[in-house]
């Protein structure tokens, strides 16, 4: 029986799409101190998103444009990607829905990445209060970044949790294997066997399936 529903942010509470644009934008912003044309390699980017971390969307989309810029500044466009986060407006559907998982799970969140953009997503969707603990794998040094199962295990012992009642969706396949280490069950967002965009659609799937008493894709 699930006793508690942990959430990744990134491509679950956040639109995947609204991340994507909101790295490149970053990306763009930070080369345009270096005479990199800003919607030639918005457009180059757009292309690799979807294939490439921040690292090699980069390097890759400056290559296609025939242009270098000086180390300092590509990781500092890395960065700038890496920490991203759009500007999110309250949504009162994304509140309604996780205040519905909260009358009958106990809630999480726990997800890798740059803990100021983390936070700055759970501030501009006010639902903070909904959730009884959030743990950011960056504030638990490198023992915690995934696949290691350490930032679960910590969560689990401090909520005092046995690891198959829990179960965790994100869309990050690194964040999913360190779940399943720790001995949770986890999936992707979206229908079984496809990455979801994020948002409330997938929300309400999940809900559902939750409710619908442990399915086989649970498993």
């Amino acid at each position: 029986m699930i006793e508690a529903v942990i959430l990744g942010v990134r491509g679950v509470l956040v639109p995947a799409a609204k991340l994507r644009e909101a790295a490149i934008e970053a990306a763009a912003d930070a080369l345009a101190t270096q005479g990199v044309p800003r919607r030639p390699f918005c457009s180059a980017a757009a292309e690799r998103l979807d294939r490439f971390g921040p690292r090699a969307l980069v390097s890759r989309s400056l290559r296609d444009l025939g242009l270098r810029v000086d180390g300092r500044a590509a990781r500092g466009a890395v960065m700038a990607a890496r920490s991203a986060c759009p500007r999110l407006q309250p949504d009162p559907s994304i509140r309604a829905l996780l205040g519905q998982f909260a009358t009958t799970y106990r809630l999480a969140l726990l997800d890798e990445g740059p803990v100021a953009a983390l936070e700055s997503c759970l501030c501009d969707l006010g639902i903070r209060d909904l959730v009884e603990r959030c743990v950011w794998t960056e504030q638990l040094g490198r023992d915690a970044a995934p696949p290691s199962a350490f930032a679960f295990r910590w969560l689990l012992q401090r909520c005092d949790l046995r690891p198959r009642e829990c179960f965790y969706v994100a869309p990050s396949p690194r964040l999913r294997q360190a779940a399943r280490a720790a001995g949770c069950r986890a999936w992707p967002p979206g229908d079984p066997g496809c990455e979801g965009a994020g948002g409330t659609r997938d929300l309400e799937r999940l809900l559902d399936r939750l409710d619908a008493g442990g399915p086989t894709w649970m498993s």
